[in-house]
């Protein structure tokens, strides 16, 4: 009677495994990248789970950033952090293991909806413009050449939400 009957634990719960912790209670931006990882963040702290562990968030799989993560995006094996200040990446396979580096783009997030994964990079709003992050090759302002930053600041920034249509 009484415990018998409620089954087993769940992967990564107490009794498996002590140093599988649960996700911080603040984890905002769930997404998932290949290889049954998900990833979340709080604060300034990107957190990875165990592989199809997704309730498992161990010490050894969290990196911490210079400013708090306003969104994340995916391309491949890569997480594109955005953050209120620099953009940073994080590649790798193995959860513990990722290499961290930060873009030299000072072009902060201004709307955690508005950004995008696409086929072959990530694209958020920033204070002067859209910003593209692609797979291979530099980021950059791609409405710099189109829009100045006043008639950029009519789009209301802030609010825009991005989607992908027809591979766009």
């Amino acid at each position: 009677t009484g415990d018998a009957y409620l089954g087993e634990d769940l992967p990564g719960g107490i009794l498996e495994k002590q140093w599988w912790k649960a996700p911080n209670g603040n984890m905002q931006g769930m997404t998932a990248l290949p290889g049954g990882v998900m990833s979340g963040f709080y604060g300034n702290t990107l957190a990875l789970s165990v592989p199809f562990v997704p309730s498992a968030y161990p010490e050894e799989n969290q990196y911490t950033f210079n400013q708090d993560i306003v969104a994340i995006g995916i391309i491949g094996n890569t997480v594109v952090v955005t953050t209120e200040g620099y953009p940073s990446v994080l590649t790798g396979d193995d959860p513990s293991a990722m290499v961290q580096s930060e873009l030299e783009l000072f072009q902060s997030c201004v709307s955690k909806r508005g950004v995008v994964s696409i086929f072959n990079g990530v694209v958020y709003p920033s204070p002067d413009g859209m910003v593209y992050v692609p797979s291979v090759g530099v980021p950059t302002v791609i409405t710099a050449d189109y829009l100045k930053k006043k008639d950029w600041d009519l789009f209301n920034p802030t609010s825009i939400i991005g989607d992908v249509y027809d591979d766009r």
